[in-house]
């Protein structure tokens, strides 16, 4: 066996695979709506600017993936923003959809938008 189930591990390491493959369904939607949304109708607003972006560019992808979490935090209080409770803890789930505004922007701006313009130059 991998684990040393004597240990007392062996359920917790369960728990944590379930938790980190639920948490990862969860980013997969969150970074396809921001994708799609957000992401791809900016890129190719961008990519037709010749120069400088950057800044915007990473201040929107971000605006956006706080919209995404803002809007889920609503919808799972009750849709109403009266009814959100005030001792629920959102500062991680905040911070993890601002880290990855940030993550997403840079790569769509290397992987996208860079070379987008590169090939309107050429062509």
């Amino acid at each position: 066996m991998p684990f040393n189930l004597k240990g007392g591990y062996g359920f917790l390491l369960e728990v944590v695979t379930i938790l980190w493959f639920l948490g990862s369904v969860v980013a997969t939607i969150a970074a396809f709506m921001l994708g799609i949304l957000v992401e791809l109708p900016k890129a190719y607003w961008l990519s037709h600017k010749h120069s400088g972006g950057i800044f915007a560019h990473i201040s929107l992808s971000t605006a956006g993936a706080l919209v995404i979490i803002l809007l889920w935090i609503l919808i799972a209080d009750g849709a109403a923003p009266a009814k959100v409770q005030q001792d629920k803890d959102y500062l991680f789930p905040i911070g993890a959809f601002f880290v990855g505004g940030i993550c997403s922007a840079l790569f769509w701006w290397s992987l996208v938008v860079l070379p987008w313009r590169r090939q309107r130059q050429t062509s």
